[in-house]
């Protein structure tokens, strides 16, 4: 059984003829060789690979001289030799494809070339002395990218060779491409997922949360003030249902003092009223109140313009952060700076902790209901913004925020 045939390059497997000689070979070592230079040896390591279809084998060997000093060319004298040298590895860039061969003539090897998923890409030039109206008709519905008659003109085949190489290479770079957005894609439309579910979390453990707050006090002060007003009314004295009231108001005043501090830390009114960098300064008070925190707030004089959602969203940010350097960094000072930079805003959170580990903490959602670093991270880079984590000396996390969108529109 004869071997499968092998990708030969015309070099190797030339055939003297009268008129025709082999490119020269390389010079020996010492000697000049004006077509040999670093940078020209470079580029033919990279020849595109023509494979010639033709039984005459004069034809070919006139096509593989005309072709040998720009391409790599190979001969199949044979439809069935041709398919198998086209499926092969590495595949011909370019066929040259007779059309009067025996056996298997060059329609029915093109019809071939265009059934295989792996050849089906390869251009196919029709190059035959049979170049009436129909057969060039015939040969463009089979699939072939051009149509050229014997005898050749040199001119002709070169730069028509040349360029449906280049469109085949424009086609490939243009797929290769496409491959690569569909994976750019798939990989945001992943993200999106998770942060999605991320987001659903954090709603839940916000839900949980303020729950939790509103059992763990006012409900329970509630019960209690009901169990009082129960008392009161059963109270043998005068003073003593007095007494009992007064402690029922107490409770009620409890009451409705941890309400308006829910309602303030979730949305404060002065986030609304007064701005985003009143707001933060607010925050900074409340954190120190509440949790004990030293916390200073440094920004520039000029205040950033921010929309309604961006402005709640990196309230919410920094809150989080916040929360975060009193849970975790065992901190007693805590900073946020402030800083416009042209048409960009950086928000600095930091503090003097133990510092954290950013991909173990990090991409969690919130313990506190918020959304953790991997959602903010999520967030911000849909707006074009980032999030740079440093976690030396404490921790100190960057946000990085476009003020308008590609449109020349705030965000």
């Amino acid at each position: 059984m004869m071997p499968p045939p092998t990708w030969k390059p015309w070099r190797n497997s030339f055939c003297a003829m009268p008129g025709l000689s082999p490119p020269a070979q390389a010079s020996p070592p010492g000697k000049r060789n004006k077509r040999g230079s670093g940078k020209e040896r470079l580029m033919n390591a990279g020849k595109p690979r023509i494979l010639i279809v033709d039984d005459d084998r004069s034809s070919s060997r006139l096509l593989m001289a005309l072709l040998g000093g720009d391409y790599e060319p190979a001969v199949a004298p044979s439809g069935e030799q041709a398919l198998e040298m086209a499926s092969s590895s590495p595949a011909p860039d370019l066929i040259l494809l007779d059309i009067l061969m025996p056996d298997m003539n060059g329609y029915e090897v093109c019809q071939e070339l265009k059934k295989r998923e792996k050849t089906r890409n390869i251009p196919v030039i029709f190059l035959t002395g049979k170049h009436g109206t129909r057969d060039e008709a015939l040969g463009f519905e089979l699939g072939a990218v051009d149509f050229i008659a014997k005898p050749v003109s040199l001119p002709i085949l070169g730069a028509r060779v040349a360029t449906h190489l280049a469109l085949a290479r424009a086609r490939r770079d243009l797929e290769c491409q496409n491959e690569r957005l569909e994976q750019r894609v798939n990989e945001r439309t992943e993200a999106l997922q998770k942060l999605t579910a991320e987001m659903s979390l954090a709603e839940e453990r916000e839900r949980r949360r303020l729950a939790g707050d509103l059992h763990d006090g006012p409900i329970q002060h509630l019960a209690a003030i009901g169990i009082k007003l129960g008392l009161a009314e059963a109270a043998p004295s005068a003073g003593q249902a007095a007494a009992t009231i007064e402690e029922a108001r107490g409770l009620l005043e409890r009451s409705i003092r941890e309400l308006r501090s829910l309602m303030v830390e979730l949305s404060p009114p002065v986030l609304y009223e007064l701005g985003f960098e009143a707001a933060l300064e607010w925050l900074a008070e409340h954190m120190q109140n509440s949790h004990g925190i030293a916390c200073t707030v440094q920004m520039d004089p000029e205040p950033a313009p921010l929309g309604h959602e961006l402005r709640v969203m990196l309230f919410q940010a920094v809150r989080e952060l916040l929360l975060n350097v009193v849970k975790h960094a065992r901190a007693d000072c805590a900073k946020v700076v402030l800083l416009r930079r042209g048409e960009r805003l950086r928000i600095v959170v930091e503090d003097n902790g133990v510092g954290f580990d950013p991909h173990q903490v990090g991409m969690k959602a919130s313990e506190t209901g918020g959304f953790g670093l991997f959602s903010l991270r999520e967030r911000l880079r849909l707006l074009g913004g980032s999030v740079t984590i440093e976690s030396e000396n404490g921790a100190r996390v960057i946000l990085n925020i476009p003020l308008l969108m590609n449109g020349g529109k705030e965000i």
